[in-house]
């Protein structure tokens, strides 16, 4: 593309609004250079120089293309470009929409639908003092109120929360590959726990787990 100055035309570059402080990010699209933003609110010059030694030790940097976050160990990064960039994703229990999959763009979004196979199964709280005659049809939301009104914590929510098993459960360790717990889980809800606990994984991932 030529225009009427002698000069070869260059790509437009967004730059970060803090570069009065220091900041060299440079970006084409306006939206990867707001996600800069957003991850480091830059206030001052110090802060820019405290978070450039910062990233120097953060030697694995995100293997998706315009993406400039970096991280300490692998593992973060794994985690960031799963839960950042591997999207949109598909139903894990083979949902269909018109004779296609049923894709999600968003992780929220996907966590919702995946309430719609839970085997939580509808009830009123059961905490014996409550006063509450809301029927909670997700799970999520119920381990919020229990959480939120009543301030019961972690694996002490699992007494409460009723699930309708689909066959007899029997008493079992983890199914992890290498997973170091000598933990025998005797109800499925504390099994959950311990998966979201020491493999760190969300609802979904929590799902796949325990379709066996």
């Amino acid at each position: 593309m030529q225009g009427n100055s002698r000069n070869e035309v260059t790509s437009f570059i967004y730059a970060c609004k803090n570069q009065v402080h220091g900041c060299t990010y440079g970006n084409g699209f306006r939206v990867e250079v707001a996600r800069h933003e957003w991850t480091w609110p830059i206030v001052s010059k110090e802060v820019v120089e405290d978070h450039t030694q910062k990233n120097a030790a953060k030697t694995f940097g995100c293997t998706e293309e315009g993406c400039t976050k970096s991280f300490d160990s692998v593992g973060k990064r794994n985690r960031h470009v799963k839960d950042m960039h591997e999207w949109p994703k598909p139903c894990p229990k083979g949902c269909e929409e018109d004779g296609e999959a049923l894709m999600f763009d968003k992780r929220h979004a996907l966590n919702r639908h995946m309430e719609t196979h839970s085997d939580f199964t509808p009830t009123k709280c059961l905490v014996s003092d409550c006063t509450s005659e809301n029927v909670f049809t997700r799970a999520k939301m119920y381990r919020g109120h229990i959480q939120k009104v009543h301030h019961i914590t972690g694996k002490a929510i699992d007494q409460y929360v009723p699930y309708t098993k689909k066959a007899k459960w029997e008493p079992m360790t983890c199914r992890i590959p290498d997973c170091t717990s000598q933990a025998t889980f005797t109800l499925p809800g504390r099994y959950k726990t311990h998966l979201r606990d020491w493999h760190g994984m969300d609802d979904v991932e929590v799902e796949e787990a325990m379709d066996f």
